[in-house]
């Protein structure tokens, strides 16, 4: 490219002034910014502060990270009060999440109802008017 440029007239030169103006640019920018020494103020940084981020050592554990998140149906049929399972990992109950997200009738009946982890199994529980029930629920396995 500067071979080509060293061959047109004027251009280096045009160059050169851009160039200079950019770097002039930047160095005004930089000289109008606070020292150092007075960038934070007591105000934005109290000592109440100060001790909340040295309390950062102190976390005896990692936050909850997801392991898995799996989204299940589970129907059955018949009338009045249902119930079904659904099997998960052998996990700790303090590492399974069940988040409910509705159940319906297929019949377009009425139906109530909810799921719960029973330690081993996922529970569904509901009552139906209809001909059968089906639940909707997120799992999520955490580390």
């Amino acid at each position: 490219m500067v071979e080509f440029l060293l061959g047109v007239p004027g251009r280096l030169v045009a160059l050169g002034a851009t160039l200079a103006t950019g770097i002039s640019d930047i160095l005004t920018a930089i000289g109008t910014r606070a020292p150092a020494g007075t960038a934070v103020s007591n105000a934005v940084l109290t000592d109440a502060r100060i001790g909340k981020l040295d309390n950062l050592d102190n976390i005896a554990i990692a936050p909850d990270r997801i392991k898995s998140r799996t989204h299940h149906q589970v129907s059955v049929t018949g009338t009045g009060a249902v119930l079904a399972f659904l099997g998960t990992p052998d996990v700790s109950a303090a590492k399974i999440r069940v988040i409910f997200l509705g159940c319906w009738c297929p019949s377009g009946g009425t139906c109530s109802g909810g799921v719960y982890y029973t330690g081993g199994d996922v529970t569904c529980r509901g009552n139906t008017a209809s001909s059968g029930m089906t639940w909707s629920f997120i799992l999520e396995e955490y580390y």
